[in-house]
């Protein structure tokens, strides 16, 4: 574009400057996204993008195909968790024996059997 002497030129009104930083709309920005991959599948997967400054950006995908690996996770789950609870019980009584045979007047009564405390 060619300006003669005494014209003067304004931008229009979609004009944007080439140095202008682009607006930030925010922080961080979360985006969830459900699908499936077959139509089979239980619950389908989830994935999870968190972008910052919209710059850096993350994400995970939690893949949940179908009720048999669910199942099975879940089984899996009950499991430590019963073993962890059994592991505490014994534990937890184990402590408790210790602390009555303590408390008992006649400590002599007291045994030692097989690495545990037993009062009679």
């Amino acid at each position: 574009m060619v300006l003669e002497k005494g014209q003067k030129w304004t931008p229009g009104r979609k004009y944007v400057p080439a140095c202008q930083p682009p607006k930030k709309s925010g922080v961080a920005r979360v985006t969830f996204n459900l699908y499936k991959q077959n139509p089979k599948d239980f619950i389908g997967c989830l994935n999870v993008k968190a972008t910052m400054y919209e710059m850096y950006s993350v994400s995970y995908d939690i893949r949940c195909t179908g009720v048999k690996a669910l199942l099975r996770s879940l089984l899996r789950f009950l499991s430590y968790t019963a073993q962890v609870t059994g592991q505490f019980l014994i534990y937890a009584s184990s402590y408790m024996l210790r602390v009555l045979c303590d408390t008992e007047e006649q400590p002599s009564l007291r045994s030692h059997t097989k690495g545990r405390f037993m009062c009679r």
